[in-house]
């Protein structure tokens, strides 16, 4: 017996997994995100999925916003295949723009747009490539925002349900866009986790009762 190779070329697709659990404004590390953010860098780069190291692109704990859109830019040139975001942390809420709380995010205010990553900067750096299959997952709160009509990767004046069928865009949120997400408490689990990316790697990695082995997003 053979072992299977991976699911499809990967040679033209990029990852980008993001995680974030300690914070200038909390006291205390989450260490929750940090390993669902390992456990998802291990289910893409595993047996199950296939992807290469060098196309699964992990930043750890950034501390700012900077040039973190650029580089989602650069990440994401030249891909034709699969795109897919992963972010696993904070989830702010400044005039109905989600953005993505860094080391240094404040807590409140203005300046979680200019010191956080933006779910904007994600959606014009996903916008710009030509990826067949677009992913965004996002573990934080108020995450829901990002799937709306006024946030989908599709061109201004595309019809977003057509045009989400056509080419595979999807996007997966652990909570609505006024809720809150929910991980476990360090004092209950060995490796704590969040619930939301807990639950989707488990029934990607044990599947569903009646389903066949491949599941569709």
């Amino acid at each position: 017996m053979t072992e299977a190779g991976p699911l499809r070329d990967y040679s033209r697709s990029r990852a980008v997994l993001i995680g974030v659990s300690k914070y200038n404004h909390s006291p205390s590390a989450k260490p929750a995100a940090a390993n669902s953010l390992e456990r998802m860098a291990r289910l893409l780069t595993g047996p199950l999925c296939g992807w290469p190291k060098q196309r699964v692109e992990v930043w750890r704990e950034p501390r700012r916003r900077d040039r973190l859109p650029d580089q989602l830019m650069r990440a994401f040139d030249g891909v034709v295949d699969v795109a897919l975001f992963y972010f696993v942390g904070h989830g702010q809420l400044y005039e109905d723009e989600l953005c993505l709380a860094l080391q240094e995010s404040p807590t409140s205010g203005a300046r979680c747009t200019t010191v956080g990553l933006t779910f904007s900067d994600v959606r014009a750096a996903l916008r710009a490539c030509d990826a067949q299959t677009k992913i965004v997952i996002l573990d934080c709160c108020f995450s829901g925002i990002g799937t709306r009509p006024e946030h989908s990767l599709a061109p201004e004046s595309t019809n977003v349900i057509d045009w989400t069928h056509a080419t595979g865009a999807v996007t997966l949120a652990a909570s609505g866009a006024y809720r809150t997400g929910w991980y476990e408490p360090g004092s209950g689990a060995i490796e704590p986790q969040t619930y939301f990316t807990k639950y989707l790697i488990d029934v990607v990695e044990q599947g569903l009762p009646g389903y066949p082995d491949g599941l569709p997003l």
